[in-house]
């Protein structure tokens, strides 16, 4: 045998067997158990997609559910993710770094259990500081540091998974591609997991708080288990995976308006609730702080809100009057409040609520006192209900589905107000509440008013006393306003409405819309309203400002 190619046969071997055991280094026990590292992209694929789901139940209460609210969630968590998957890959790299990224998703579980028991404080705590260093973009702003806080270090680790455990998965190159589909699809499938049971069981069924939580704790036990496996260490984790048992258990009671005590404080698949008392009645809101969605007196015919305005609606019309029965539709029911007076006050009209949210349903039926005889109630969107039915016809439609700031931009249409109109009847009114403050020509409120113009040539507002509340009376003569006039005169001495209708007539003008009509296509709503939540805030931080230089 030649000396010279059994010193180049010796040299391969060796070679090889170097090559062979720094692969075996990175990888010494997973190799043998693949399914470890299935389960782990498995689970970090859903805790992704349902802390950032999650998010936005969480931000909602405080700042809405808006486009913007929802971009600078998406966005801030794919910057973190993809900053992970950076870091990641430069940790797969080093001597036993691939292990280390277990400890990571342990370190993960902690932050996503700390959003849980301390996010809305922290949410709290950075308006309150945000108001004061940028009074003109608190939406954005707001959000941004709530996300950038709370929810990108845990997507940040969580990105730094996927390089690491496709490096520990790795058996040779050869099978590199089919390796790295494999634990890409997993994590995908795992996605589709926690996007879907959040939304449709864990949030409406446990909750936010609990959400986060029992994402911390599935993060929890996939890390303990690799790490025990791994026998890099085990028993703190444990110790922790334990008491998130016990706190996905025991956690209830924690409102998000923690500063008060409601009677109510609950979750549906559409809205954060909240029933307080409010006088001698009920309130139900969807934010922590920001204005009502339905009142309820009980020894009151009328609300003394806006949702007592729409019952002028009738008298708009060419066809009916404060005796004659109409067809209403409620589009946004709420609980029921302006159904109710308007029973009262026309009690052979037959009347149609439709409601996105079944709870609300339910709550106007538990708390609200809420029965059949005030209203047919429909649980749909309010467009698809409108779809649904080309046949139907109703002398009046009230439209009360603008929520603040969160304006579900389909209902504010050109081709949703022509489906509005081909189901009015001749002499038909529609009524709108537009729960926004008006900044001038182009702002939200003239963009929808020039909207209903487009369809609905004669448009009136009411500014409501007090609040922001203005209420759109719209038909398709020029006669409307001159016929409420005239039947308020009509009115008996003690009806209840005399007042209410002479507030009315004092705050009733001609409404020119000077803005953009709104599409399907072209509905700049949110750029609109962040606008308006900006000026808000700014004149509200300056108001208090001058109020305290007052007292000084």
């Amino acid at each position: 045998m030649n000396p010279g190619t059994s010193m180049e046969n010796a040299r391969w071997v060796g070679a090889s067997l170097h090559n062979s055991s720094i692969l075996l280094y990175h990888a010494p026990m997973i190799l043998s158990d693949r399914s470890a590292l299935c389960v782990t992209a498995f689970g970090c694929g859903a805790a992704v997609m349902g802390v950032e789901l999650t998010a936005t139940r969480l931000l909602a209460p405080y700042y809405g559910t808006s486009m913007v609210v929802w971009t600078m969630v998406i966005g801030v968590i794919l910057a973190a993710m993809s900053l992970g998957n950076v870091y990641g890959g430069r940790l797969a790299d080093q001597p036993n770094g691939a292990q280390r990224i277990f400890s990571l998703i342990w370190w993960a579980s902690i932050f996503v259990a700390g959003i849980a028991l301390w996010g809305k404080y922290l949410i709290s705590a950075s308006f309150l500081l945000l108001l004061l260093v940028f009074p003109d973009s608190i939406l954005a702003t707001g959000t941004a540091a709530s996300c950038l806080f709370l929810f990108a270090p845990p997507c940040f680790l969580l990105g730094a998974a996927t390089p690491c455990l496709i490096r520990l998965a790795l058996r040779d190159l050869e099978s590199s591609g089919r390796v790295t589909g494999e634990l890409y699809a997993l994590s995908t499938i795992g996605s589709l997991f926690g996007t879907f049971l959040p939304t449709f069981w864990m949030i409406p069924l446990m909750g936010t708080m609990r959400t986060f939580l029992v994402f911390a704790l599935v993060l929890n036990v996939l890390a303990t288990w690799n790490l025990v496996r791994e026998k890099i260490s085990g028993r703190k984790s444990v110790v922790y995976t334990v008491l998130l048992m016990l706190l996905c258990g025991c956690l209830s009671g924690q409102a998000f308006a923690f500063w008060k005590q409601p009677i109510l404080e609950t979750e549906s698949l559409y809205n954060y609730l909240r029933v307080d008392r409010f006088g001698t009645g009920l309130a139900l809101s969807t934010h922590v702080e920001v204005n009502f969605q339905s009142v309820y007196h009980p020894k009151q015919v009328l609300s003394g809100g806006y949702w007592d305005y729409p019952l002028a609606g009738p008298l708009f019309s060419s066809t009916l009057s404060l005796e004659t029965p109409f067809r209403v539709l409620i589009l946004g029911l709420g609980t029921g409040t302006f159904a109710k007076s308007c029973r009262w006050f026309y009690p052979n009209s037959e009347i149609t609520g439709v409601e996105i949210d079944a709870r609300i349903a339910e709550i106007a039926s538990s708390h609200f006192e809420f029965t059949e005889r005030d209203a047919k109630v429909v649980v749909e969107d309010a467009r698809t209900y409108i779809q649904r039915n080309p046949e139907a016809r109703w002398d009046m439609i009230f439209l009360d589905t603008y929520r603040d700031l969160t304006l579900p931009f389909h209902l504010t249409t050109l081709e949703f107000f022509q489906q509005l109109r081909e189901r009015m009847t001749p002499g038909g009114v529609l009524v709108i509440n537009v729960n926004l403050p008006t900044l001038g020509p182009g702002d939200l409120l003239n963009c929808i008013a020039k909207t209903v113009q487009a369809v609905w040539p004669n448009l009136w507002q009411c500014t409501v006393p007090g609040n922001v509340n203005t209420i759109l009376f719209a038909t398709s003569d020029e006669n409307g306003a001159h016929r409420f006039l005239k039947a308020r005169e009509n009115l008996p001495v003690n009806d209840p409405r005399r007042a209410l209708f002479e507030t009315i007539t004092q705050n009733l003008r001609p409404l020119k819309g000077e803005g953009t009509v709104l599409t399907d296509d072209l509905a700049p709503i949110e750029v609109l309203g962040e606008r308006i939540l900006d000026a808000m805030v700014r004149d509200g931080v300056r108001e208090v400002f001058l109020r305290v230089l007052s007292v000084i």
